[in-house]
């Protein structure tokens, strides 16, 4: 573990939390629990062996700012992409700051956005999970046991085992169908997709140079620039060329030595603003309250006013209410995946101040 490294993306906008994200403070940098913010619970579960050295994350750059205010990284260490290019030029570029500094490195990728219990668990399965991409120069995802025939996931299908609780991977599926996800379920050897990925350095960079040449050209453009003075302004020349492509699609699907770690940790992406539920405790009448709520004859809402003032609800049910100083969101459970669609009528009617 002493050269390893863990990566944290924690550059995306969360619209689905809006109005409490924002694109200057996007959901990562929110508390979904109490106490912490995603981030600030996703820094506490990097093992101990590695620490804040050889912890990077990479962001957004109009995060940076708000971020630096909730973290305690050497400033080398927070990568600005100056706009996005989804997870394969993030880790791409990632991979090759790490292989710079250190050439045998193992990397895990991780988001900024899970929540993740117990810490302990997590970090133990996780070292072992780079224990044996060490050793077998694999790439190593973290598998979730299903627990419902969610659509909203990709999965993974698991092949022979390899190691304990280490598997090969016949396939990595897209985010089903419910009848597929239902025969994903029924089936058994399939897992949900973490988005945690393990592999060492040098094999993803290989990776990416045979799937992705382009990408891999154009990284190679900015080897002479890391942890040099140069590198921020050669990043923004360059970072807006990359190819826009998933890790999953442009390399993934396509590798071979591709294995699974059957983890027991709990596990939650964060989705929707029904994680506030999942993740806060209820009144009497099934009514999660954030800030100052009051709520008479009201069931099963969720009331998020974690700004000035008070918010009421009165005889109503199943509502997702959510309180800014700028904003209110009143929507019905059950909607709250649309919510980025109504970030997008804001967009498309000129309220980008509220954004």
């Amino acid at each position: 573990m002493a050269d390893n490294y863990c990566v944290i993306m924690a550059g995306g906008s969360g619209q689905r939390f809006w109005p409490a994200s924002r694109k200057a403070l996007p959901k990562q940098l929110l508390s979904i629990e109490p106490d912490l913010t995603l981030v600030q619970a996703t820094l506490q579960r990097v093992p101990k062996e590695i620490g804040p050295e050889r912890t990077i994350i990479i962001t957004n750059a109009s995060q940076v700012a708000a971020l630096k205010a909730q973290v305690d990284l050497p400033d080398a260490n927070i990568i600005a992409e100056p706009l996005g290019r989804d997870t394969a030029p993030c880790i791409g570029l990632a991979a090759k700051i790490i292989q710079k500094r250190s050439p045998d490195a193992v990397m895990a990728v991780m988001a900024a956005d899970h929540v993740i219990r117990p810490t302990a668990v997590f970090a133990e399965e996780l070292c072992c999970a780079m224990d044996f991409a060490a050793r077998s120069q694999g790439i190593v995802t973290l598998g979730i046991k299903p627990t419902e025939a969610a659509t909203g996931y990709g999965y993974i299908h698991l092949g022979e085992v390899a190691e304990g609780a280490i598997c090969q991977v016949q396939a990595f599926k897209e985010k089903p169908q419910k009848p597929q996800a239902e025969q994903f379920l029924a089936d058994g050897g399939y897992l949900w997709n973490s988005g945690i990925f393990i592999w060492p350095v040098a094999r993803i960079l290989d990776e990416i140079a045979t799937h992705l040449p382009k990408l891999s050209l154009s990284l190679e453009d900015l080897d002479e620039d890391i942890d040099t003075d140069r590198f921020d302004s050669r990043l923004k020349e360059v970072f807006p060329t990359l190819e826009k492509v998933s890790i999953d699609h442009g390399v993934l699907e396509h590798a071979d030595n591709r294995f699974c770690l059957k983890t027991t940790f709990v596990w939650d992406d964060v989705g929707s603003l029904a994680a506030l539920a999942r993740h806060n405790e209820q009144d009497e009448n099934g009514n999660t309250k954030l800030g100052d709520v009051v709520a008479l004859d009201t069931s099963s809402c969720i009331a998020d006013n974690r700004s000035d003032g008070i918010l009421a609800l009165l005889g109503v049910e199943d509502l997702i209410v959510v309180r800014t100083g700028d904003a209110v969101l009143v929507a019905k459970r059950g909607q709250e995946e649309q919510v980025k669609n109504l970030v997008a009528k804001l967009e498309q009617d000129g309220r980008g101040e509220f954004l």
